[in-house]
């Protein structure tokens, strides 16, 4: 990782080059932040999961997207790690990439 900072590969972090990875580490953790708070949204009844009801809803409200409940079926069977049939946290990431609404 330091490797990756190090920009005048001397092999040490001075402090322009550690700023940096400073304000990476902040935008990552404000990305999170906001990843959590949309999760808190859809997870309407506060289970750690968001069911495909709660999905639609979402969704729906979210951008006005034009979203039927095959879509939905179907995104949840390809990135449902734990086959529940409900999305855990890191499932709605992959929900929400996989419909360009995050990076």
């Amino acid at each position: 990782m330091n490797e990756q900072y190090d920009e005048d590969e001397n092999g040490s972090i001075e402090f322009p080059e550690f700023a940096a990875m400073l304000a990476d580490k902040r935008c990552a953790t404000k990305l999170e932040q906001g990843y959590a708070a949309k999760f808190k949204k859809y997870d309407r009844d506060s289970s750690g999961f968001i069911s495909e009801k709660e999905l639609i809803k979402g969704l729906k409200k979210m951008n006005d997207l034009e979203i039927n409940k095959e879509e939905i079926q179907g995104i949840i069977k390809m990135v449902n790690t734990n086959k529940s049939g409900g999305l855990n946290y890191f499932d709605f990431i992959k929900v929400l990439r996989y419909k360009g609404l995050v990076e």
